[in-house]
C-alpha cells in the first residue's frame, strides 16, 4: 500500500485534483492539510504519544517537501525563488518541532504562518476565477507551480 503522504502521493494527488478545482485552490488545500496535521502533531505530543507525533510530523514535511519539488522556476521565476526559500524554512521549523519540548507552541507559530500563506493561495484563486468568469475563459493551469512527475 502506498503510503499517502509520500512525495509521490502529494504530487500525484494534486495532478489528479479535478479540472473543477483551480490549481491555486488545490495548493491552498494542501496547506490545509499541513496545518491540520501540526494540529495533530501538538496533540500528540501533548498526550505524550511522541511516536505519533514522529510520523505526523514527517507527513507534515512530506507534502511541503512536495510543494516545494513542484515549483516552476521558468515561469515563476522570482515567486518560485521566494516559495522554495519559504518552503526550506517551513520544512526546517517542523523539523525542530518534531525534537522539542515546546513542541505545540512551535506548531501554533508554524500553523499561523501557514494560514497566511493558505489564504494568500485562496486570494490568487478567486482572483483567477473572478478574471476568468468576467472575461467567459477557464481559467488556465499557469502560475509558480508546475505538474510534477516524480
Amino acid at each position: 500500500m502506498m503510503n499517502p503522504y509520500s512525495s509521490k502521493s502529494v504530487c500525484s494527488a494534486y495532478r489528479q485534483t479535478p479540472r473543477s478545482v483551480p490549481k491555486t485552490l488545490a495548493i491552498a488545500m494542501l496547506y490545509d492539510e499541513v496545518i491540520k496535521l501540526l494540529g495533530e502533531g501538538s496533540h500528540s505530543f501533548e498526550t505524550g504519544d511522541f511516536e505519533a507525533h514522529y510520523d505526523i510530523m514527517q507527513k507534515a514535511v512530506k507534502i511541503i517537501q512536495a510543494l516545494n519539488a513542484m515549483l516552476d522556476f521558468d515561469q515563476g521565476k522570482e515567486v518560485a525563488v521566494s516559495l522554495r526559500r519559504y518552503y526550506v524554512s517551513i520544512s526546517a521549523q517542523i523539523i525542530r518541532a518534531t525534537a522539542r519540548r515546546d513542541a505545540p507552541e512551535l506548531c501554533l507559530q508554524i500553523q499561523k504562518q501557514l494560514a497566511v500563506m493558505r489564504d494568500s493561495w485562496r486570494e490568487i484563486s478567486k482572483q483567477e476565477n473572478d478574471k476568468a468568469f468576467q472575461e467567459g475563459t477557464v481559467q488556465s493551469a499557469g502560475g509558480p507551480i508546475r505538474d510534477a512527475r516524480i
